[in-house]
């Protein structure tokens, strides 16, 4: 936790105010305190890609009927497995997370993505029915027509986040799998972003020569 916490914080005497025109934070302060409770001028140290975390956590809870945070399903496989005495493993660690969330990208950029979450909310939560409606039915085709979706401004991905965000780490974890489901039947839980596309887990399985078949 304590090392979380300082990934999250801003080093020297950057600010969120500073990395915002007036108009902007203003903008972000009001969603910020209807939201999260909580004035933007306490939170001003914490870097903007933390504030957008949390603030799409408040968000889902408000418009994805019984969404928990608390009960998602890695979470409720995870405690499935310890309870079974299971060994419970990542393919990641958590400081490779916690550099990707919060210095995979400059803070000025990170500023800019929360201001197009809090500038649009309804197109964002409804990106996020809509995807969450194409993983319930297994259709990999419109979740990646969904996550392809441009606005041709600056809220969309620049060169090499996608990559960093998704295909890397796929690729990363490929090489990985093969040894762990050798040793015992593995069951491995990942994103829906991680699953459709050329550069997808799924896909990069069958290119490794494993059949891949869906769960009905």
């Amino acid at each position: 936790m304590q090392v979380m916490q300082q990934s999250m914080m801003m080093a020297g005497d950057t600010t969120l105010q500073k990395l915002f025109t007036p108009e902007q934070y203003e903008v972000v302060g009001k969603v910020v305190k209807e939201n999260l409770m909580a004035d933007i001028a306490m939170l001003g140290k914490l870097k903007p890609a933390a504030i957008t975390q949390q603030l799409t956590l408040i968000l889902c809870m408000k418009h994805l009927g019984g969404f928990n945070p608390q009960e998602q399903l890695d979470t409720y496989f995870q405690q499935q497995a310890l309870q079974s005495g299971k060994k419970v493993g990542g393919l990641e660690t958590p400081q490779s997370q916690l550099d990707m969330l919060f210095k995979g990208q400059t803070l000025q950029r990170q500023a800019n993505l929360l201001y197009c979450l809090v500038s649009d909310i309804d197109k964002a939560m409804e990106q996020t029915k809509r995807l969450n409606n194409a993983y319930k039915t297994q259709n990999l085709d419109e979740m990646l027509k969904l996550m392809e979706e441009r606005d041709g401004n600056s809220c969309d991905p620049q060169p090499g986040e996608m990559e960093a965000l998704l295909d890397n780490r796929n690729k990363a974890w490929i090489e990985k799998m093969p040894a762990l489901m050798k040793d015992t039947p593995t069951l491995f839980v990942v994103g829906a972003g991680h699953l459709p596309g050329t550069n997808g887990v799924l896909n990069l399985l069958k290119q490794q020569g494993y059949t891949v078949e869906p769960m009905k």
